[in-house]
């Protein structure tokens, strides 16, 4: 089975013991971030690299319960550790797929998706539309997480005190499902600190997201609906590099079969660290 697709066949083959008894892209930006405090002016302001190249490892831990009609319960657990290589000059943002592990491992998915190259612009502080160079299972379970690399940022950059908000809608692939994505982060710069001998600037979100979706596996039509919650921290040097970032998120979700009037409810629970290597 290919990897990108486990939380999808786990899903689905959940729905169908009851009932026995995608291209995915990021949501689009919206708006230029606002309102927007100014924030402490004693200090210049940080705002991310217009030339950098640089390494980034990913690690991502899945961990998803599905209960039953019975009231039993089945959960998942899934890892993944990937390399990119990293390189923005100007506008332009490039980022190469370097290595991929999945585990459970399940055919050779990831092996077919290494080489695989997405282009975006990065406009007004936020990264546009990511186009990958190959469509896969993989690359399209890929391409949100890589949208998530960089936060985005209020013209200018920002000091400690900055806060802002910043809303999205778009399509998403929500496991099996096609869904409509609608998101508000609140935004907030805190004071800078030293991390690992390099003085960053620690910016925080924290977002509200809904989806809502239909899939329909062998023909038999399913409803999705979900609210989720993420909070993040980006940790940024004060010339633009990214250093780190973490991503926490808590996603429950309610998969519907109206034939059969049966209701799945999921919790799904991520957690996810990106490294960046020192960049030049």
């Amino acid at each position: 089975m290919n990897p990108a697709l486990a939380r999808q066949t786990f899903l689905l083959a959940a729905c169908a013991a009851l009932s026995a008894c995608a291209a995915s892209a990021p949501p689009s930006p919206g708006t230029a971030p606002a309102p927007v405090v100014e924030g402490d002016r004693r200090v210049p302001a940080v705002a991310l690299a217009s030339s950098w190249q640089t390494i980034a490892m990913l690690e991502r831990r899945d961990s998803i319960t599905l209960t039953l009609a019975t009231g039993a319960r089945q959960t998942q657990i899934q890892g993944q550790r990937a390399r990119f290589s990293i390189e923005l000059a100007g506008e332009r943002l490039r980022i190469r797929l370097d290595s991929l592990t999945i585990t459970p491992s399940g055919g050779p998915g990831a092996r077919e998706a290494i080489g695989t190259e997405w282009t975006a612009l990065l406009r007004s502080g936020a990264v546009g539309l990511l186009a990958p160079s190959r469509r896969s299972p993989v690359v399209d379970d890929l391409t949100p997480m890589l949208h998530s690399l960089f936060p985005t940022l209020p013209q200018g950059g920002v000091r400690p005190g900055t806060a802002w908000v910043d809303t999205s809608s778009g399509r998403r692939q929500v496991q099996a499902f096609e869904a409509q994505d609608r998101r508000t982060s609140d935004w907030k710069a805190s004071p800078r600190t030293n991390r690992n001998g390099t003085t960053v600037q620690p910016i925080t979100a924290t977002e509200q997201f809904e989806q809502m979706g239909e899939a329909n596996p062998g023909g038999q039509r399913m409803m999705m609906t979900a609210q989720g919650a993420r909070s993040s921290t980006y940790y940024i040097t004060i010339d633009g590099h990214m250093q780190e970032v973490v991503h926490r998120d808590s996603v429950a979700m309610l998969i519907t079969i109206p034939a059969r009037q049966q209701t799945i409810p999921t919790m799904q629970r991520i957690r996810t660290i990106v490294r960046f290597l020192p960049g030049r």
